[in-house]
């Protein structure tokens, strides 16, 4: 299998989350099989919700370039990462090396589409709405992006992003809960075909 390297978020929890996710698709018949890693933590990361430009702190582009520059010389190759706020970053990470980008909004975008859903309850912080992450991946496809607890009765699925956001309230009664997409596990699938080699995507899901 091809390797993938990863920049670590901030937050060490979706890092860990995505790589259990990449283990638990993986066989246990399968011995060997797994997906090659290579994992770039770095805790000293400037947050990235404070834009420098506003007075907000410190560009963390520098360092996101320095890392993936560091994974490229590691070795690996493609880039992946777990964080959404890391992705405002993405085309500078993508031109600081040669290697591919494996986008998690753009393969949670392609499988939304893929399910025919079309209204997409967001269960995720409200900085990600500010940062308009999911704007042009979604108008792409024709995804609307549902942001207001009162508008979840009207979604087709409902997208998260792995564990500590907070939960999908109850449906109304007569309306069924929408089906819940992980960002993480789109991610986890993306990587597991690209390092096969063959494009083949597997469901993770858990």
């Amino acid at each position: 299998m091809r390797s993938v390297g990863i920049l670590g978020s901030v937050a060490p929890e979706a890092t860990v989350l995505l790589m259990q996710k990449l283990l638990d698709v993986v066989p246990e018949t399968m011995s060997g099989a797994g997906v090659p890693l290579v994992v770039h933590h770095n805790p000293q990361m400037p947050d990235r919700l404070r834009d420098p430009s506003q007075g907000g702190g410190v560009d963390p582009m520098p360092v996101l370039v320095s890392m993936a520059q560091d994974l490229e010389r590691a070795g690996v190759a493609a880039l992946a990462t777990p964080c959404l706020f890391t992705h405002h970053y993405a085309l500078a990470i993508s031109h600081a090396t040669t290697l591919p980008f494996l986008n998690m909004i753009e393969l949670v975008a392609d499988d939304l589409a893929a399910s025919g859903a079309k209204r997409v309850a967001m269960r995720m912080a409200p900085e990600i709405r500010r940062t308009g992450l999911f704007d042009m991946a979604f108008g792409q496809r024709g995804l609307t992006q549902l942001w207001a607890e009162s508008e979840h009765a009207k979604a087709d699925c409902s997208l998260s992003h792995g564990s500590g956001w907070p939960a999908a309230t109850d449906p109304p009664a007569g309306h069924a809960a929408p089906p819940v997409m992980d960002c993480l596990d789109c991610l986890a699938s993306g990587i597991v075909a690209f390092a096969r080699a063959d494009g083949k995507r597997l469901d993770v899901v858990g």
